[in-house]
């Protein structure tokens, strides 16, 4: 993130920002919808509602995009098929690291 250079001010920021959003540039509910997507495969809702609310995303705009995955379970099943002939001990560990 750069700094404001001399004559900018906040309020400048705020209304390029606004103007942006406006224009359909910026939108809080784009971007989670494409890092669940994105992120689902390998990560539990809980863990992926984390990171969005970090990232400043509303939980409403959160509970939406997390409405769109998969199931968790066949999402945890699919990790578990994947690591077939893996010890048990190290595939629990994987699904739990994943917060499923």
């Amino acid at each position: 993130m750069r700094t404001l250079t001399e004559g900018e001010t906040a309020d400048d920021v705020e209304s390029a920002l606004d103007t942006l959003e406006e224009k359909g540039y910026l939108s809080n509910e784009r971007y989670a919808q494409s890092r669940v997507r994105v992120r689902a495969s390998r990560y539990g809702n809980r863990r992926l509602a984390q990171e969005l609310s970090m990232m400043g995303v509303d939980s409403e705009t959160v509970r939406e995009a997390l409405s769109e995955t998969p199931d968790e379970f066949e999402r945890a099943q699919t990790i578990w098929e994947k690591s077939t002939g893996k010890p048990r001990q190290t595939v629990r560990n994987t699904i739990v690291r994943c917060v499923f």
